[in-house]
């Protein structure tokens, strides 16, 4: 299992949302984004 750090200045609670829903969706097994990390 790969660990990873990510660290952003969110100035809005959707903002903070949205980063956390894709954190979301690439933390489930087989998930591959467009760059193929994940």
């Amino acid at each position: 299992m790969s660990s990873f750090m990510i660290g952003w200045v969110d100035f809005s609670k959707e903002q903070r949302s949205n980063v956390l829903n894709v954190i979301n969706l690439l933390s489930e097994p087989g998930a591959v984004d467009e760059l193929g990390i994940g």
